[in-house]
């Protein structure tokens, strides 16, 4: 796995489930994809750290950020949400 910089991992929001009432979710909504039986939906949210697409703060970066995509569930879903990722 080798992090092509566009970082979009740190300019979105994925989220489970479909039914967002919400006027400001609804603003920054990307799409919505289902994996298995359950509906991911991504948001525009990017990170106060990030400047261009590199991390201002990364040797100190939250451990989320770490970890990303944790679980097989979530890199199944990034796979689908971004199939251009080189970290999948």
């Amino acid at each position: 796995m080798t992090c092509k910089g566009c970082g979009l991992c740190c300019k979105v929001w994925i989220v489970k489930g479909k039914d967002f009432k919400l006027a400001g979710m609804r603003k920054n909504f990307i799409k919505t994809i289902k994996f298995e039986d359950c509906y991911y939906s991504m948001f525009e949210s990017e990170c106060k750290h990030l400047r261009g697409n590199r991390c201002m703060v990364y040797d100190r970066r939250p451990e989320q950020c770490k970890k990303f995509p944790e679980g097989k569930e979530m890199l199944a879903v990034w796979k689908l949400l971004n199939p251009d990722c080189g970290m999948i």
